[in-house]
């Protein structure tokens, strides 16, 4: 997926900690975000190698250009935590049609054997912080309740009808301003 960099060339959500930083995403990396991408569908893992493969990597390029497709204005960037190549993010600020003044978390994976180290509290954080007051969006599968438990903790709420789409996915909205009414 081509994610623009800022006018700088590096992504525009600023991390500051000394030990997690993000970089653009490069060809290069193409590796480990399919490996991010086996991590985000253990669904894929229970299938024969022979039908999995084949499956997986239709989904993985479908989602690539769904992603580009969808959100043109998107950043994919790479979670670096101590040296080490450790997750991704794809982030969409250019806010258009019904998201128009909005940031859009597309995605956020972090590594499997990393989780639960607050490091994607810290990117989301990061991500709130640079949002500037707008409103934050992101979808999360309703059986991931390990995300929801995260994305509640940060302030992030169900559209109103607490429904999951028919894909089983929820729309999820931390909205600054109200954040800081409370």
């Amino acid at each position: 997926m081509a994610c623009r960099p800022s006018s700088t060339g590096a992504p525009d959500v600023a991390v500051r900690s000394a030990a997690l930083t993000l970089r653009p995403a490069q060809p290069a990396d193409e590796n480990l975000l399919r490996q991010m991408f086996a991590q985000s569908r253990p669904d894929l893992a229970l299938l024969p190698p022979q039908l999995r493969d084949g499956l997986f990597e239709m989904q993985f390029r479908a989602r690539q250009q769904h992603y580009a497709v969808s959100y043109p204005h998107a950043r994919q960037v790479i979670i670096v935590a101590g040296g080490a190549d450790v997750g991704q993010l794809v982030i969409d600020d250019a806010g258009v049609g019904d998201e128009a003044g909005e940031v859009r978390v597309v995605d956020l994976t972090v590594d499997a054997a990393r989780r639960g180290r607050g490091i994607g509290s810290h990117v989301l954080r990061a991500v709130i912080a640079n949002a500037a007051g707008r409103a934050v969006r992101l979808s999360v599968w309703s059986g991931n309740t390990d995300a929801r438990r995260l994305y509640a903790r940060l302030g992030f709420r169900a559209s109103p009808d607490g429904e999951a789409d028919p894909t089983g996915y929820l729309q999820l909205r931390h909205d600054a301003a109200k954040q800081e009414e409370n």
